[in-house]
């Protein structure tokens, strides 16, 4: 038993330290900024600022897969292994098309490609890493460990967006962005392999393999969603993802296109956002361990329902408000919703059905995206050069996006109102607002 302890704390360890060196690739093609500012040097139209940073999430439905694989063999290692080494290790192929080519068709074929396959063994590997860290994190100080891990991982990210909007800004001012993104993919792949390494030292313990056929296994996974509490989480998450996945992605836009600044600008707004989210990670972690998740996450949704409202409402001439104070905002916010969303992963749910529960979370997740950037896509397309005047300042397409999230993101607070019955006597005005919202909870059945 203290051997198997040992393992355990060594594992988590090395887990911060892949995290770390994971999260520098990390900022580069998951953050959506780099993708969309390589797309603008590509001169890709509109639509693909939605569909590129949205791409890691449509394939969450491969997560079904995942968990069915876990379930039939039990054990992590191998799998993770692999595929950690494809889906970074892929973009060895862009960085040396956009060094030879630059701006070919060629290049902008490879390079979505690329994207394509990397994002879709990411989605594999997300399931199968976080069932491996259920297994390895203990109970007890799993808010606190995940809190301190999410600011080390968000250090090493805003070092990685530093370099990126360096490196940018630098060879730009040359005429020679190709050779920028060159370095940065081909950081990139060589991470693939020193993060892929690093798995084989970790610690992984077989579990008990079930022999189920992946018929049972979706009818079990479907138990999940008619499960109360479990239900209304996993509805919210879905909900949430697919009207965030409509406006957050074209705020970058916003930034290049509308208010003509710079790359650096969303450097610096990256920076102060990862600043104020390693700052608070731990916080959110003592906070998570001491009031649950559902609370942390009330609280981190509605603060960002008030992030993605500053940029419906403030105007271009405000920009400085946008590039310094919003970011600060939101990354505090932001800490609060994924430290809750990593809590949740790991909660009390019964260890045989753990990798059903990681499926039907991806799953559900990856096809609220989908259906986000599929309604994105629509209306960038079709009010494309929308334009008119109101008030104060010109609401545009990207205005139009942002208010979608911002009412969607509000009426997602609904599936976190428990569904307990609420006293009769309404005497204050909090109360009334209260009644009101259980009695809606109510109505749709969360």
């Amino acid at each position: 038993m203290e051997s198997y302890k040992k393992e355990r704390e060594f594992s988590l360890k090395v887990s911060m330290i892949e995290g770390a060196i994971a999260s520098f690739a990390g900022a580069i093609i998951h953050q959506g900024f780099f993708l969309q500012a390589f797309g603008i040097f590509l001169g890709l139209p509109d639509y693909w600022f939605s569909i590129l940073p949205n791409s890691q999430f449509i394939f969450s439905f491969l997560g079904i897969l995942s968990g069915y694989y876990l379930a039939r063999v039990g054990e992590r290692k191998k799998i993770a292994f692999v595929t950690g080494i494809i889906y970074r290790g892929i973009w060895f192929l862009p960085a040396t098309l956009v060094l030879i080519f630059g701006k070919s068709s060629i290049t902008i074929t490879v390079f979505i490609v690329s994207a394509l396959i990397s994002f879709l063994f990411f989605r594999i590997l997300m399931v199968i890493w976080m069932r491996w860290m259920d297994l390895l994190v203990f109970e007890e100080t799993k808010g606190t460990y995940m809190g301190i891990r999410k600011a080390i991982t968000t250090f090493t990210l805003l070092l990685g967006f530093l370099l990126g909007g360096f490196l940018i800004k630098h060879f730009s001012s040359q005429g020679r962005e190709n050779v920028a993104f060159f370095i940065l993919f081909s950081i990139v792949g060589l991470v693939g392999f020193t993060s892929s390494g690093l798995y084989l030292l970790q610690f992984d313990k077989k579990t008990k393999t079930r022999n189920i056929s992946f018929l049972n296994f979706l009818k079990e996974s479907s138990i999940i969603l008619k499960k109360g509490k479990t239900r209304s989480i996993v509805l919210f998450f879905f909900f949430y993802e697919m009207v965030s996945s409509i406006g957050v992605p074209f705020i970058p836009v916003q930034v290049l296109k509308n208010f003509r600044l710079g790359p650096e600008f969303l450097s610096i707004q990256f920076s102060i956002y990862a600043i104020s989210m390693t700052l608070l990670s731990y916080f959110w972690g003592v906070l998570l361990d001491k009031f649950g998740a559902r609370s942390v996450l009330s609280l981190s949704v509605a603060g960002l329902c008030f992030t993605i409202s500053l940029w419906f409402f403030i105007p271009k001439e405000l920009w400085f408000i946008l590039t310094f104070g919003e970011p600060f905002i939101s990354g505090i916010f932001s800490a609060g919703y994924e430290s809750s969303f990593v809590y949740i992963m790991f909660s009390d749910i019964n260890q045989k059905h753990k990798d059903n529960f990681f499926s039907v979370i991806s799953a559900i997740n990856g096809v609220g995206i989908l259906l986000g950037t599929i309604v994105a896509s629509v209306l960038s397309v079709t009010l494309s050069g929308f334009k008119v005047f109101v008030l104060y300042k010109n609401f545009t397409l990207y205005e139009i996006l942002f208010g979608i999230t911002l009412i969607g993101r509000f009426s997602a607070l609904m599936f976190l109102i428990p569904n307990v019955k609420y006293r009769n006597n309404v005497r204050y005005g909090r109360d009334l607002v209260k009644y009101v919202l259980f009695k809606i909870s109510d109505f749709l059945k969360i």
